[in-house]
């Protein structure tokens, strides 16, 4: 498998932003090919599919595959709670500086009480948290993802986050319906310059890896030392698919897989697992640099031909 790099230009993405991360697709979009291997998604079908990519199914794994797996904390929102953060994020959303309604300030502290108690020793107001639920993360909240010193801090970027709200809201439609609030300890060497989003289909092969933000970091790295770290992060995937493997756990729908890549003292690429999302161009996961629909792009996606393509951002052109 020859890796081929494909350098997409940040003027593209000024001139044309509908074309880049597309979500959400009507199925009547997809073009007649994609048909034959995507079929039509019912609101039901996208919920049975985001359950079974939740974070608390593959964290576990994620961890394993680390040398110094980390301390990592969990609190349950029932329904109910859900529901509490549903309708306080309908509020703030609709107001333009986003802040929690003083209607429902005693509400949100009152939970942000019970999940101190729900997990002693973390909000201590010393140690910083990175923190996100089951369903998804507050990455465009007031917050984003962290770092946190008080559960009350995390409860105000869910409610503020057009993201969290969305998953949200269709926990709160569905009876019964709950979620997980996770907690990490604040990395600050993590970051969204350093990850890219690997496309998974059903068929398990990969023929797609985006840089999954804008930084343009790795344009102009050399291609022999970028094709290191592309190898890195295939080991990275590989062991995780066997692991899930040994669970029964591999998602029938495919799945992206978002990889962290960094070195470490020595020099030395480093490949880590972080989260692992929806696949499909009905589904919630952003396309990053390639497009769900468009032709050149989805087919990559899904797995055809026979070279892979990694596309990263060159913000000089």
């Amino acid at each position: 498998m020859q890796i081929i790099f494909k350098k997409i230009p940040s003027s593209a993405i000024e001139k044309e932003p509908d074309r880049f991360n597309t979500t959400y697709h009507e199925y009547a979009e997809l073009p007649e090919a994609l048909k034959a291997l995507e079929p039509e998604r019912t609101a039901s079908d996208l919920e049975t599919i985001l359950r079974s990519k939740l974070y608390s199914i593959f964290v576990p794994i994620i961890h394993s595959l680390r040398a110094n797996p980390p301390e990592h904390h969990a609190y349950p929102l029932s329904h109910e709670d859900c529901q509490l953060l549903a309708r306080i994020a309908h509020v703030s959303l609709s107001t333009h500086d986003r802040r929690v309604s003083e209607v429902h300030d005693v509400d949100l502290e009152l939970l942000a009480r019970r999940i101190t108690r729900g997990v002693p020793g973390c909000f201590d107001g010393r140690r910083q948290w990175f923190a996100r639920m089951d369903t998804g993360s507050p990455k465009n909240g007031r917050g984003g993802v962290g770092p946190f010193t008080s559960a009350r801090e995390v409860l105000e970027s869910i409610c503020t986050s057009r993201r969290a709200y969305d998953y949200l809201k269709q926990s709160s439609s569905v009876p019964g319906a709950t979620d997980v609030l996770h907690f990490l300890p604040w990395r600050e060497d993590i970051s969204t310059a350093n990850e890219f989003r690997m496309f998974v289909p059903p068929s398990g092969q990969v023929r797609a890896i985006s840089e999954y933000s804008t930084s343009g970091k790795w344009a102009d790295m050399p291609e022999e030392e970028l094709g290191l770290v592309v190898r890195k992060m295939l080991e990275c995937h590989e062991a995780f698919r066997e692991k899930a493997k040994e669970g029964n756990l591999l998602p029938e729908s495919g799945y992206t897989i978002d990889l962290h890549c960094s070195t470490d003292d020595m020099g030395e690429w480093v490949v880590e697992a972080l989260e692992v999302n929806m696949f499909g161009a009905q589904n919630g996961a952003g396309s990053c640099l390639f497009n769900w629909v468009e032709d050149g792009s989805w087919q990559k996606m899904y797995g055809l031909g026979d070279d892979l393509e990694v596309r990263i951002l060159d913000s000089n052109t």
